[in-house]
């Protein structure tokens, strides 16, 4: 690696090991598991990115939570087209969906049941920069497991245009990520993020109590093993009106005094559901 390339990466949790990988001699084998729901406009775009990718041995695995838009349509379309493709399971349209979480929890799972070594998750309405995967993939071979890495993004709105507003370095500085800061508040987007097989197996099965799996993810990092962050923008994160998880902005908080007691219930729920996820990470390890 460059001195250059090298002065741009920044641990988050102490200095960075070097090593090669457990097996010596090859490249990690990536997997990247994508939950769709309803992601018909923009998911094409973001198959399309992938296949783009500079590194191409990966596969793809899929998780529909119940769609009705022709997504799945679009994903049996690209899969009988690429064989690195699979829509490995459905939720019934008119059934309940699991809800982002559990959906990718169910994903995290299936990708163990593959031989692979690293796992990336895609949103369904993204694009990834070409280079992803492989500026990822160098972090994995120098490190040493468990390990979760993660990327600045550029934020875009749907035509794929830079919006105003922070990136994810400029929203967390200079300042290292702790496990104390990561118990109160999740800081990294599952878009933006990779995880090695050994923090895939501490971290499954996603419990319950957790509200999302890629906070339940950065803990268990953050607790058990290593945290590492690229600061190059690899994910154009697309903000839209119909994305189920967005970045939000202290605008968003604005609201009227008739919405005051949706939001205190909202933050009582969540509270309680910060307790319980902390009370089972303590319990896991």
């Amino acid at each position: 690696m460059a001195t250059a390339d090298r002065k741009r990466r920044r641990t988050v949790n102490g200095p960075a090991e070097t090593g090669q990988y457990p097996e010596s001699g090859r490249r990690p084998r990536a997997c990247i598991l994508m939950s769709t729901y309803n992601g018909a406009a923009f998911l094409a775009e973001q198959l399309k990115s992938i296949q783009g990718q500079t590194f191409d041995d990966w596969s793809l695995l899929v998780r529909d939570d119940g769609s009705t838009d022709g997504t799945v349509d679009i994903i049996r379309t690209f899969a009988a087209e690429d064989a690195r493709i699979r829509l490995v399971e459905s939720t019934p349209p008119g059934t309940e969906p699991l809800g982002p979480a559990s959906s990718f929890g169910t994903l995290i799972t299936s990708g163990l049941e593959t031989a692979s070594d690293v796992f990336f998750l895609s949103d369904q309405d993204d694009v990834w920069e070409p280079h992803k995967i492989e500026r990822f993939l160098l972090e994995f071979e120098q490190q040493q497991p468990p390990l979760l890495v993660f990327s600045d993004y550029r934020k875009v709105d749907a035509r794929l245009q830079d919006l105003d507003g922070s990136n994810l370095v400029d929203s967390l500085g200079a300042s290292p990520l702790s496990l104390a800061s990561l118990l109160t508040m999740n800081f990294i987007p599952g878009c933006c993020m990779a995880f090695n097989r050994a923090l895939a197996e501490i971290a499954t099965p996603i419990p319950g109590a957790s509200p999302m799996h890629d906070w339940w993810l950065a803990l268990t990092a953050a607790a058990s093993g290593r945290l590492f962050r690229i600061e190059e923008p690899l994910v154009k994160y697309r903000q839209h009106g119909g994305n189920v998880i967005g970045a939000s902005s202290l605008t968003s908080l604005a609201r009227g005094v008739s919405d005051w007691p949706a939001i205190w219930r909202k933050g009582q729920r969540e509270l309680v559901q910060t307790f319980s996820q902390a009370g089972e990470l303590a319990e896991r390890l």
